[in-house]
């Protein structure tokens, strides 16, 4: 199973949350388009964040790993079935992770991005952990990760939220007005 960043990629999610980050909450437009027709990115647009969209393939990936998750801290399997029993929880999971790009795009005009040579390091320390290519590869799509493009983009993505709440104004105190 893969050990990193796969266990923190979620609990990530649960940290911050809008209204935590303040100045931000008016910058999440959510647009619930839902329809087939509305292709940009691979796929129908669910969400518009800024300058930057979510496609229903983003959507389904994410939701994806946070249902894979919840069921193994559980000692479940994950099925297809297993997941649609979260149905329910979609629409929260896609404002957390508009929520989420949000914050993620604060952190980038912040300067505070995710280094290429970051994301490559992280990436191969995961991979270090395996025998070969394949067994890596094996365990990203056990995981649900589609591919080594997939888990450096969420890599990236990783590495840049935690920039964010590692700066002042991420922590709690700033963000109340405190120390």
């Amino acid at each position: 199973m893969l050990a990193w960043p796969g266990k923190r990629l979620h609990s990530r999610f649960r940290r911050v949350g809008l209204r935590e980050v303040g100045m931000f909450r008016s910058a999440v437009v959510l647009f619930w388009f839902w329809l087939g027709l509305a292709m940009a990115q691979g796929g129908p647009v669910v969400a518009v964040v800024g300058p930057t969209v979510i496609t229903k393939g983003q959507f389904d990936l994410q939701f994806g790993l946070f249902v894979r998750d919840l069921l193994r801290r559980q000692g479940q399997p994950y099925t297809p079935e297993a997941e649609g029993l979260f149905v329910q929880l979609r629409p929260l999971y896609l404002r957390r992770m508009a929520q989420d790009r949000a914050v993620i795009l604060a952190a980038e005009q912040a300067g505070l991005a995710a280094r290429e040579e970051a994301v490559r390091r992280a990436v191969e320390e995961s991979q270090a952990e395996f025998e070969s290519e394949a067994e890596f590869a094996q365990a990203l799509e056990e995981a649900g990760i589609p591919g080594l493009e997939t888990y450096r983009a969420l890599v990236y993505e990783v590495l840049t939220y935690e920039a964010y709440l590692r700066a002042p104004w991420g922590s709690p105190a700033v963000q109340r007005g405190g120390a």
